[in-house]
């Protein structure tokens, strides 16, 4: 997914105004950055979707529900925001979030992130940890953490710095750590409370993805939050009541997201849902996905997938070592797409279309490509998109019947990360003319 600048039109601040989430310019030479929904990471707002699970609003939709237990408005306290939120701690039973694996979204190993969230320590106060991604043996990798005194800590590697004893219990306070470089930042209701120089490890266990109030082997936060976000973009806000739920569009449940079942082993969805996943090269080699959607030929439909790896790519290479296309039920998973006879798809790296095991030449003229537009038409061509401009010709004809999006990576060393997008936010590249979002 491409990030767009610090440096936004005025049409982007004035609109940012209006939400009354003004920023201050604190390292940025006077300029002010405005959070788009591009360059949200991560963001629970407290939406749920229909099977009583919290949404992540964000293009990646890391985060499952850990059987979670959500209060309602009613509840005491009522939701920061809207209707729902997280009670860490119901009874002696920790509810929790957690991503289904480790990634880059969420180790603070960029220039500049910001993690912002509402929290409501419950009585008595008692010291626990809040949100992280360490490792649980080396501690490598970072948390935030409250200790009984209400002094909120950031935790990294072996090294720590705190805030005074600010926070209470049965009080609402918005929480804002903001990194820029090598200096972390502290924000408590919209007020410097510490700063720091910060060195971030990343972690490497293949389970310490990012956790929300647990579980894990130390005590764990005990109280409410709401509205949790994270983004690649630095902000330090003075005015933090507008809820981040005005930085997003509406959850699309109605697009169709990558399949939880047709995928080759070593292949890792987001969660159940969600429009992301993840390939694990490094021990599984080539593997493929299938959409949970299929089309039959006869209408004009497209889709897009975005092979990025995440700002800043992380543990995910941005090697363009991936295959796009479409398949139907019998195409390989073991493999990549396009490795038989019943699938199609595109190369990333040199724009080369692949059908039946055999590289048949260039198609997209351009390589290192990030994201591709597939555009199965109705009569039953296949079109690969790279740019604003429509392609003008199949790269394959004679496709029948029904077919699935399908994304593969190859079997490079590494982990490689897709995201499908079947019309559930603006593709990249635009719809083609004639053309009708996948769905």
């Amino acid at each position: 997914m491409t990030h767009p600048s610090l440096l936004h039109h005025w049409v982007e601040l004035k609109r940012q105004r209006q939400r009354g989430f003004i920023l201050n310019p604190l390292t940025l030479g006077g300029s002010l950055t405005v959070p788009t929904y591009d360059t949200l990471l991560l963001a629970l707002t407290g939406e749920v979707n229909g099977g009583g699970n919290i949404v992540d609003e964000s293009p990646y939709e890391w985060v499952c529900n850990s059987g979670a237990v959500f209060r309602s408005n009613a509840g005491n306290p009522p939701a920061k925001f809207g209707s729902y939120g997280l009670d860490t701690v119901v009874g002696n039973s920790v509810q929790y979030l957690a991503t289904t694996f480790p990634g880059p979204y969420w180790d603070l190993q960029r220039s500049t992130a910001t993690v912002g969230f509402w929290m409501y320590p419950k009585s008595p106060l008692s010291s626990g940890t809040i949100l992280g991604q360490r490792d649980s043996s080396s501690g490598t990798g970072w948390s935030l953490s409250l200790s009984n005194t209400g002094v909120l800590s950031l935790n990294y590697n072996s090294s720590s710095f705190s805030t005074a004893a600010i926070l209470t219990a049965n009080a609402w306070f918005h929480i804002l750590l903001s990194i820029s470089g090598g200096t972390a930042y502290l924000f408590i209701n919209g007020t410097l409370a510490a700063s720091g120089s910060v060195s971030f490890g990343v972690p490497t266990a293949i389970n310490e993805g990012l956790r929300i109030a647990g579980p894990s082997t130390v005590v764990n936060y005990s109280g409410y939050l709401d509205d949790l976000f994270i983004t690649d973009q630095l902000l330090t806000t003075t005015d933090y009541r507008v809820p981040t739920s005005a930085l997003v569009p509406a959850y699309p449940g109605s697009t169709s997201a990558w399949s939880t079942t047709d995928k080759g082993t070593g292949m890792i969805n987001s969660q159940p849902g969600a429009r992301c996943a993840y390939a694990n090269n490094s021990v599984f080699g080539a593997i493929s996905l299938r959409g949970a959607t299929g089309r039959a030929v006869g209408t004009d439909y497209y889709f897009e997938v975005s092979c990025t790896g995440g700002s800043g790519g992380g543990t995910f290479l941005t090697d363009h070592v991936n295959l796009v296309g479409v398949g139907n039920s019998s195409a390989s998973l073991s493999s990549f797409p396009g490795t038989d006879a019943n699938g199609w798809a595109l190369y990333l790296a040199d724009g080369h279309k692949y059908h039946s095991g055999s590289d048949n030449g260039s198609y997209a003229g351009t390589s290192n490509i990030d994201t591709v537009g597939v555009w199965l038409t109705a009569a039953g061509g296949i079109r690969f998109k790279t740019s604003a401009s429509d392609p003008g010709s199949d790269a394959y004809t004679g496709l029948t019947g029904t077919l699935y999006p399908m994304w593969g990576a190859g079997s490079g060393a590494g982990n490689r990360m897709a995201s499908l997008n079947t019309g559930g936010t603006a593709f990249k590249w635009g719809l083609p003319s004639g053309a009708t979002a996948w769905g």
